[in-house]
């Protein structure tokens, strides 16, 4: 079974969604992974009925299909009452934001949005030099482990904080303002506010304000 891979941060922007342990029922996990591996499935056999939804070449219509599994994985993590919602808490939110934008003023990273749910995390991003090529998997690892560190002193609490897989999309081609909106927005569709660009989880680059 094919599974997503994580690709490396270089100049083209990623969007980047990463979550607590148990903030997702593993049940559903497995029933969106499963829907995923079919129609992938479909799409490598070259199933016409399943084709004719896509009129990409073979590739985009692979990265169509993860942008689906994308939407439905965030909408998951949206209507899931139980399991954790630590992130609401604002100073928790203030140390996920900060912590990459320290990495964008050390220059390393071009961070373009932010917004810290109370359950996922969702970052679009870009590397800052053009010829670095930055291992997505062990910096995701890194940051995990010191905001984890950091957010369980706060909360008085021990153990396993993140789930240990991230998803990552690279934006597809004239694409950048759609996910932009996208990943600012997301509190405005959980109802948490009727102005994102002033709510407390949120972060937008100042060069698109």
């Amino acid at each position: 079974m094919r599974q997503f891979k994580n690709h490396d941060i270089t100049r083209d922007p990623v969007h980047v969604i990463y979550r607590l342990e148990n903030s997702i029922p593993r049940q559903n996990l497995i029933r969106l992974r499963e829907a995923y591996q079919q129609n992938l499935l479909q799409l490598e056999i070259g199933d016409n009925s399943f084709q004719d939804q896509y009129s990409q070449p073979p590739m985009d219509k692979e990265s169509r299909l993860q942008e689906e599994f994308q939407l439905r994985y965030d909408q998951e993590l949206h209507t899931i009452n139980q399991g954790p919602h630590l992130l609401a808490n604002l100073e928790i939110k203030r140390i996920i934001i900060d912590d990459w934008i320290h990495f964008q003023s050390k220059g390393v990273l071009e961070i373009y949005a932010i917004s810290v749910m109370s359950n996922h995390v969702h970052v679009l991003l870009a590397s800052c030099n053009p010829w670095e090529r930055i291992d997505f998997k062990k910096f995701m690892a890194s940051r995990k482990r010191f905001t984890a560190r950091k957010i369980n002193q706060v909360l008085k609490r021990r153990g396993k904080l993140w789930a240990r897989t991230s998803f990552d999309r690279t934006c597809r081609k004239n694409q950048f303002g759609t996910v932009f909106n996208y990943v600012i927005n997301n509190p405005l569709k959980a109802g948490l506010t009727n102005d994102p660009i002033s709510w407390k989880g949120n972060y937008i680059n100042p060069n698109f304000l």
